[in-house]
């Protein structure tokens, strides 16, 4: 019997019989790059579950986790029935460690965006240009005054969006049919603070109240605005994965 597999009434490695089951040997026999910003490490070659294409696949994607056993690997704390294929096992394992490697980390400050729609009677590129020029001016001096780390603007233009959305997601993307639709707003100010102290100061400021709040309506529907308030997680960051 060839190592890797076993056919139906073939003598398993601990003894008896297990059909139907096949197993793996491992080999470790190369070095393996795991990807930017991550050490080289020996692979794990998996022989005798899959085709050899497959196999090769999943050794230049496997670190090296396990020790080379002194036979071929099943799964024998469960019965027959219900063991785990052993390549579900490799998988589950390259899985967990990927994400125990993963690049990333929880910023820490307090995010606050709220999603514009601009007034029914301006075009796209009026309400653009008042969003950035003039609301964004009056809102920066208060929101340093509040420790505000920084405050963006996105600008969703839905008319020249159109050619950007099909272009990147397929001509059948502004279709009805299609479960994914453009957002239904025309903007977003993102706020971001040190602590949840600093965003209730600014939105608590009489400035804010009483300027930069008459001031939306100049461009906005202030009927129709959400906010979406919590934690930020930065995955990549300059360029690099964030650590």
């Amino acid at each position: 019997m060839q190592p890797g597999t076993m056919q139906a009434g073939d003598t398993g490695p601990l003894g008896g019989r297990r059909a139907g089951f096949r197993y793996h040997s491992f080999e470790s026999k190369q070095q393996v790059s795991t990807g930017v910003g991550f050490p080289t490490l020996p692979a794990v070659i998996i022989s005798g579950c899959a085709p050899a294409p497959n196999n090769d696949a999943l050794a230049n994607a496997t670190r090296a986790l396990l020790p080379k056993p002194t036979q071929p690997f099943l799964c024998p704390a469960l019965p027959p029935r219900h063991r785990h294929h052993p390549i579900e096992i490799i998988v589950t394992i390259i899985t967990t460690m990927a994400s125990a490697s993963a690049p990333g980390k929880w910023a820490r400050v307090f995010k606050v965006s709220i999603y514009l729609k601009k007034k029914d009677d301006i075009s796209d590129q009026q309400f653009s240009d008042y969003y950035a020029q003039t609301h964004a001016a009056l809102a920066g001096p208060v929101l340093l005054r509040h420790n505000c780390i920084s405050y963006t603007q996105f600008h969703h233009m839905t008319e020249k969006a159109r050619d950007s959305i099909t272009s990147i997601f397929g001509p059948d993307a502004l279709s009805p049919q299609n479960p994914m639709q453009p957002i239904a707003y025309d903007g977003c100010s993102s706020f971001v603070f040190a602590s949840i102290d600093d965003a209730r100061g600014f939105f608590h400021d009489p400035e804010t109240a009483q300027i930069l709040g008459p001031d939306s309506v100049n461009f906005t529907n202030t009927a129709t605005l959400q906010v979406a308030i919590g934690d930020e997680f930065v995955a990549i960051q300059d360029g690099k994965p964030a650590a």
